[in-house]
């Protein structure tokens, strides 16, 4: 999402791991000090904000491009601390993407560390904590809408769908002039070899089975109403296999991935 609205308004991204601001090196010192997930906690912004300044001067951008996760614990001390210079959309994904994204990565972190035999079945354990890492950002997010309602609410999945509707999004609210988007390819994250936009949520999620898919649905049964905030809603057994039948080449490039590395 980053790139594709760096590329519409001759903006800079950060060259650092995803394109993150925090993980710019002197940034990185300070934001990394303490819990960036804590909404307790804030920075010492000047020393941040004349970093990331230092680096979009020397590109010769117009617009410093900034997308760290952990910007969404402190909205309100970021819109403080920079004033009349900052502009933003706000995003979420479906929880079954995002769960499955962290389960998986976690768990080949497992299976490396040797914590976990290959093909073991997911523990409940790291499907729960995966969860209530999604609800914790959920949650936060749904204050931030509710707290600044002009700022627009884009979901990955409408950008998938239409990445215009991010670009005419962030440009309304910047009130600069929006550029027609053509599709390109883009760098993607790293180690993907993705060079388009498409919906991932079909690869993410097959990457549990079914089962695992039921205990990831009944632990989110009691944040029904984070879920219709945003749009999402549970999945059935019959809902996801409609899913994969539409998607079947990341169906399988899904499952591929957890038999092998």
């Amino acid at each position: 999402m980053s790139q594709v609205i760096a590329n519409s308004v001759n903006g800079y991204l950060p060259s650092f791991t995803n394109n993150e601001g925090q993980m710019v090196p002197a940034v990185k010192k300070i934001i990394f000090a303490q819990d960036r997930w804590d909404p307790n906690v804030d920075y010492k912004w000047d020393p941040i904000k004349s970093t990331w300044l230092s680096l979009l001067h020397n590109s010769q951008k117009d617009i410093f491009i900034e997308a760290s996760p952990p910007n969404i614990m402190r909205l309100e001390s970021i819109k403080r601390n920079f004033s009349e210079d900052m502009t933003g959309v706000i995003s979420i994904s479906s929880p079954y993407m995002q769960i499955t994204s962290a389960i998986k990565k976690k768990y080949h972190n497992m299976v490396e560390n040797k914590k976990l035999r290959s093909r073991d079945q997911i523990p409940e354990k790291l499907i729960r904590k995966a969860t209530n890492s999604w609800v914790l950002m959920a949650k936060a997010q749904r204050n931030n809408v509710k707290s600044n309602p002009s700022m627009p609410l884009v979901t990955y999945e409408q950008f998938c769908k239409n990445p215009q509707k991010l670009i005419k999004a962030f440009c309304n609210q910047a009130q600069i002039q929006t550029k027609s988007y053509k599709p390109q390819k883009i760098g993607g994250k790293k180690f993907t070899g993705i060079t388009g936009i498409m919906d991932m949520t079909c690869k993410n999620l097959s990457f549990l089975s079914l089962k695992e898919i039921e205990i990831l649905t009944r632990n989110l049964k009691r944040h029904r109403s984070l879920l219709r905030f945003f749009g999402y809603q549970l999945l059935t057994t019959q809902d996801v296999t409609a899913m994969y039948e539409r998607h079947m080449p990341l169906v399988i490039d899904g499952m591929h991935s957890r038999l092998h590395r």
